[in-house]
Parts: C-alpha cells; sequence; structure tokens
C-alpha cells in the first residue's frame, strides 16, 4: 500500500499505512512543515475513521462547529 493524498477545506491529508493501521499527516495550505497532531488508529480497516479524525482536527483548526 502507498500514502494517498486528501485534500479537504484546502489542507492536504497524507494518508499512510503504519505497522497494523494507518496514520494521517496534515499540512496546511502552503505549509512544508506538517501539523503537530498525527491521527492513526492500529486498526488495518480503520482507514475511513482515521480521515474522519483528521477532518476533524482541520475542522477545530478552523473553527468550524459541527450541527
Amino acid at each position: 500500500m502507498s500514502d494517498e493524498e486528501v485534500i479537504y477545506r484546502g489542507y492536504r491529508l497524507f494518508v499512510h499505512p503504519f505497522d497494523s493501521g494507518w496514520r494521517v499527516f496534515i499540512y496546511p495550505p502552503g505549509a512544508i512543515r506538517g501539523h503537530s497532531t498525527i491521527p492513526h488508529i492500529p486498526d488495518h480497516g480503520g482507514r475511513a475513521k482515521v480521515i474522519a479524525q483528521a477532518q476533524q482536527v482541520v475542522d477545530n483548526e478552523l473553527g468550524v462547529t459541527q450541527r
């Protein structure tokens, strides 16, 4: 498996297989250095869940509230 880039609200989310699960590196628009929060999940089947966690980090950073 290889890395996948997902664009969410202008942020680049790099989804990366890690051990038996997944982690996501978050890069703000135009940034070279990633966000300090790196969501991860030890479940190989949890790819969608870890992406949702990364999207929540972005939403929190942007002050987007959930309905």
